[in-house]
């Protein structure tokens, strides 16, 4: 009786081990999937935004170029303005920061790099609008604005490099 009793406490304990083993396994494995497709979701909202970033970069530069085109003459284009630029993807990474791994360290980094160039394009785009709804009057509107236009000209070229290639990343990032 002695060993019977042993017996079933012993087979029962095992059980028992087994049985909270494989919870424990059961659940480090679903926190691992949930925090792997959260990376991916988070990845792919980033690449969106950098892809829409694109666009605005490929218009504003058109309006741009076009705003050169006559502002030699003393002429201004009124209608169009100059697209602010998203920079909430990298909010949305801060938040996130758990999701991402620490192989996604180079990735921040761009994607921080790409943020600080789209915040100075935005304070230059808005800096311009204010400096053409007040200084119309001025001689030198036409050169001011001119320099504007060349420095916002060249900051969306180097914003659309970075974001091509900060997408290139991103891309390879989601595949692994």
């Amino acid at each position: 009786m002695n060993y019977e009793w042993f017996s079933g406490f012993l087979s029962g304990f095992l059980a028992t081990l087994l049985g909270f083993g494989l919870t424990m396994l059961w659940d480090i494995y679903k926190q691992y999937q949930g925090v792997k497709q959260e990376r991916i979701i988070l990845l792919k909202a980033i690449r969106q935004e950098c892809n829409d970033n694109l666009d605005v970069c490929k218009y504003n530069y058109r309006l741009l170029q076009e705003q050169l085109a006559v502002v030699g003459e003393g002429k201004t284009i009124v209608v169009p303005i100059i697209l602010m630029l998203n920079t909430s993807m990298w909010e949305l990474s801060k938040i996130r920061l758990p999701a991402m791994s620490e192989a996604d360290l180079k990735l921040l980094q761009d994607l921080a790099q790409c943020k600080n160039l789209a915040e100075y394009i935005n304070e230059t785009i808005h800096s311009r609008q204010i400096y053409m709804m007040t200084n119309q009057a001025m001689s030198n509107f036409s050169v001011r604005l001119e320099m504007y236009d060349i420095e916002l000209s060249k900051s969306h070229l180097q914003l659309s490099e970075l974001l091509k290639q900060f997408e290139a990343t991103v891309i390879s990032s989601i595949k692994e």
